[in-house]
């Protein structure tokens, strides 16, 4: 039996797709398979990269001693950054088992830790930087304060003479001569002495007050005649009024 060279043809092309998709097929799924395993790889290295940092974290707060375990931890993170997540995962298993098996801290093993001496800089000034005040300058600062403090009180004769003094010891005291602006200072406050001793002893101003005015008394006001008689109602013995003929309250007739 002769087969057509069309339908050759066409068997040939059908086997020929059906191996392509095959073979197709099954390469898109292994390369999806690989990729699903090494994204669970992956969320397996990073969960027990971190459950593992926080169970030595931990045991460190508690007194642990998590050296060894802390290595380990140290070289799987190292493997998870490269890549190598089955590597992390197991250096991650082994840090788990180490720290479960840590003891506590021995600190009397521990070395004492160094204790670094700082000599803290003195801010004091020495003795010999300290320069010595010129005389007179603080005593006569001190009696040109006071004089100024008392001449708005003086009286006008006396404060003329008192100003002239001091602005002759201002000027001496800011060209640095301290004898004189002290001299000329004790002058204005001589001269302002008196004027500040009358003012504090003279007698404070005394206030009279006027009697009150006499006001008049009822009896004063009463006519001289002597005041008229009081009458009552027989009935309610209310006060009536002379000129009344009945009761204001009751009605009664007052009088016959």
């Amino acid at each position: 039996m002769i087969v057509p060279t069309e339908t050759l043809i066409l068997i040939v092309v059908v086997i020929i797709s059906a191996a392509v998709a095959f073979l197709e097929l099954r390469f898109v799924r292994d390369r999806r398979r690989t990729k699903i395993d090494a994204a669970v790889e992956k969320d397996d290295a990073y969960n027990a990269v971190t459950t593992t940092r926080a169970v030595a974290m931990s045991l460190r707060q508690n007194g642990r001693d998590t050296t060894e375990g802390d290595v380990l931890i140290y070289q799987a993170e190292s493997a998870y950054g490269r890549g190598e997540f089955l590597n992390a995962t197991e250096l991650a298993g082994r840090a788990r088992k180490t720290l479960m098996t840590c003891k506590e801290k021995d600190l009397m093993s521990m070395p004492a830790p160094s204790v670094r001496k700082c000599e803290e800089e003195s801010t004091e000034v020495p003795a010999t930087r300290i320069s010595k005040m010129p005389a007179n300058y603080l005593e006569s600062k001190f009696i040109i304060d006071t004089v100024e403090g008392m001449v708005p009180q003086a009286p006008d004769g006396v404060r003329e003479e008192a100003e002239t003094c001091l602005a002759r010891a201002r000027s001496c005291f800011d060209g640095e001569e301290y004898t004189a602006a002290l001299a000329e200072a004790l002058k204005a406050k001589r001269v302002l002495a008196p004027a500040e001793r009358s003012r504090r002893t003279a007698p404070s101003e005394v206030i009279r007050l006027s009697p009150p005015a006499r006001t008049e008394s009822a009896a004063e006001k009463a006519p001289a005649g002597g005041s008229e008689p009081r009458m009552s109602c027989p009935s309610c013995h209310v006060e009536v009024r002379p000129d009344d003929a009945f009761c204001r309250k009751c009605g009664t007739r007052i009088g016959g």
